[in-house]
């Protein structure tokens, strides 16, 4: 918050006059406190562009190790990790391990949750 007495002329009666801003001051400083609120930017706080790119581009997404057909239960050999990031991330690969497969999948395609049943085998 900003507080700042404002007057038409300095030489004025009264208590406030002599430290309060004349318009060509007011002027300069809205100019100063805009110049400030664009540099301190937002409270936002998200990747760069240049992050977001690397996101996509960089990281890994579950992908099947060799040609699977459908109603194949995933092991751990099933799944390995490709480029890019845009599918199911390794972190989430023991979470594929023990569904089955709705859809079959060819070697380097995604695991995408469509191609397994929701719930493991017995859960």
């Amino acid at each position: 918050m900003i507080e700042k007495h404002f007057t038409t002329d300095k030489s004025l009666p009264g208590p406030d006059q002599h430290f309060s801003v004349a318009p060509q001051e007011f002027r300069a400083l809205v100019r100063a406190v805009r110049e400030l609120q664009e540099q301190m930017g937002t409270a936002e706080i998200r990747p760069t562009p240049s992050e977001e790119k690397g996101r996509r581009e960089f990281r890994l997404s579950c992908v099947a190790a060799r040609n699977l057909p459908a109603g194949h239960t995933l092991e751990g050999v099933d799944i390995t990790f490709r480029r890019p990031g845009d599918g199911l991330p390794p972190k989430r690969a023991d979470r594929l391990v023990g569904c089955q497969l709705v859809l079959p999948v060819c070697a380097g395609d995604q695991l995408t949750l469509e191609k397994v049943q929701r719930e493991r085998n017995g859960e």
